[in-house]
C-alpha cells in the first residue's frame, strides 16, 4: 500500500485532542502528521515482538528517573502528534503525565519498519526534523539495518549512516551503546 492509499483526514492538533478525549478514535491506531489522521497498518508479530525487545532493552540498561522511554504513545510536535514505536527523552514518566513529550524534551525517537518504510522514511522523518527532534533512529527490518539520523536541519537531517547487525550505536546522551542486533529483535 503506497502513502497515497493509507487513509487520513485533515485536523488541527486541539480538534485532534478533542475528538481523542471524546473517543472519536477508540480502537484505532492513528496519530496525527502535518495536519492529517493517518490510520497506521495493523502491527505484524516481528514488529510488535521488536518493539517490546528493544523496549525492555531500555528500561534495563538507562536509569528511568533520568530517561522516560516511551511505547507506541504521542510525541508532540510544532502541527504533529505521532506515535513513534520508540521515545527517549529527559526526566522520568512523571513529567509527562499532564504533557506529552516535545521535541525539545526528546533525545532519540526510534521508528521500526517492516510495512511502514516508506511511511516513516517519506512522511514522518521530514516532520521530526521540522520540529528539531535530534536523533532518529529507522529500523529497517526488512534490509536487517537501521538508519540513523542526527543534526536536524530543515526538513532533513545533516548525519546520515546505515549501520547493520555486528555494529552498535550510542544511545544519544547517555554513556550507553546498544548493539543494532537487539533493535533489529535478534539478539
Amino acid at each position: 500500500m503506497s502513502v497515497a492509499e493509507i487513509p487520513h483526514w485533515r485536523w488541527t492538533i486541539e480538534a485532534y485532542d478533542t475528538a481523542t478525549a471524546a473517543g472519536l478514535f477508540d480502537g484505532q491506531r492513528v496519530e496525527l502528521i502535518n495536519g492529517e489522521v493517518f490510520q497506521l497498518a495493523p502491527m505484524l508479530p516481528r514488529h510488535a515482538a521488536t518493539v517490546n525487545i528493544v523496549h525492555s532493552w531500555f528500561v534495563r540498561h538507562l536509569d528511568t528517573e533520568r530517561w522516560a522511554i516511551g511505547a507506541q504513545t504521542p510525541v508532540r510536535l510544532t502541527d504533529d502528534e505521532p506515535e513513534p514505536d520508540l521515545w527517549l527523552a529527559r526526566g522520568s514518566l512523571r513529567q509527562y503525565r499532564r504533557r506529552h513529550p516535545t521535541a525539545s524534551d526528546l533525545t532519540l525517537v526510534i521508528e521500526i519498519a517492516e510495512s511502514s518504510l516508506a511511511f516513516d522514511r517519506d512522511i514522518k522523518l521530514p516532520r521530526y526534523a521540522k520540529a528539531g527532534v535530534a536523533n532518529v533512529w529507522i529500523v529497517a527490518l526488512g534490509t536487517s539495518s537501521v538508519h540513523a539520523f542526527a543534526e536536524p536541519t530543515g526538513t532533513s537531517y545533516r548525519f546520515t549512516r546505515e549501520v547493520m547487525a555486528g555494529d552498535t550505536l550510542l544511545v544519544p546522551e547517555t554513556e550507553t551503546t546498544i548493539e543494532v542486533a537487539t533493535l533489529l529483535g535478534d539478539a
